[in-house]
């Protein structure tokens, strides 16, 4: 069974009493992504490996591809199993693809001789209805079925291969550079934002997505659509904002141009 807790950027005394009085009862593995949903990084992810560890549980951490050339990354912190998601280097997005899932465990054979050679993952159809969907399996695993070790498939390594190239061509330096261009991005889009009555969700520090609230966001939704922008992924009350390295100076000015025009119009 999956239970959910609250976000320790968000409300770091509820996680902690969740957390550990869940850990008390016994849980196989406690999953927490760096940076989370709102694109904030919890400080204390060291004390929450500890914790997790102390009660004989695994730690997986779900962590954005382009925040670590300049983050602690996952293995650092001590987690037992990391995924993310590849699609951010150097692969172009096809109505949803193709992606790249990374998938990969600390040094311990009893991890790495039991990882998935399928994994199925629950998605909603266009109706509205539960469905069911592969998002993980190898040739082999319709030949030697159980007895299966390999996870390599032929489109896989193509999307892999694309992105070894990528990051060849980009090297260190490239990767750093355009880290740190997103991270400037970000933070000039949010004192923007700020300066136009909006307020991050979080104190929390972020890299390339963070998360704005405080006027009608649906109604500011709308209009920014009606602009042919697509102003960002909408939750209730809060409007997330992700940067890619598509992004520049002048796209950053411009959507704050519009932002202030809306916000001027609707008097917000």
């Amino acid at each position: 069974a999956l239970e959910e807790y609250p976000l320790p950027t968000l409300n770091e005394e509820l996680f902690y009493d969740k957390l550990e009085s869940r850990l008390k009862q016994g849980v196989s593995a406690v999953y927490i992504e760096f940076p989370d949903f709102y694109g904030f990084f919890y400080e204390n992810m060291k004390e929450v490996s500890d914790i997790v560890h102390k009660h004989d549980s695994l730690l997986i951490i779900g962590f954005d591809v382009w925040s670590l050339p300049i983050i602690i990354p996952p293995g650092d912190l001590d987690a037992d199993i990391a995924v993310g998601e590849g699609q951010p280097f150097g692969l172009f997005q096809g109505f949803g693809g193709p992606l790249l899932g990374i998938f990969a465990v600390r040094d311990d054979m009893n991890l790495i001789r039991n990882m998935p050679g399928r994994l199925i993952g629950e998605s909603i159809s266009v109706d509205g209805s539960k469905s069911y969907t592969l998002i993980l399996q190898t040739r082999e695993q319709h030949i030697r079925r159980e007895r299966a070790t390999s996870n390599i498939c032929t489109n896989e390594a193509l999307s892999a291969v694309q992105v070894l190239i990528y990051l060849l061509i980009l090297g260190k330096k490239g990767l750093y550079d355009k880290a740190v261009k997103m991270l400037e991005l970000s933070n000039r889009l949010k004192s923007g934002l700020e300066r136009l009555g909006f307020r991050l969700v979080s104190e929390s520090p972020f890299h390339r997505r963070f998360t704005i609230s405080g006027k009608d966001m649906l109604t500011i939704y709308s209009r920014l659509l009606e602009r042919n922008f697509l102003p960002g992924y909408l939750d209730n009350d809060k409007l997330i904002i992700h940067l890619n390295t598509l992004h520049t100076e002048e796209s950053v000015k411009v959507y704050l141009n519009n932002m202030a025009e809306v916000v001027k119009i609707e008097g917000a």
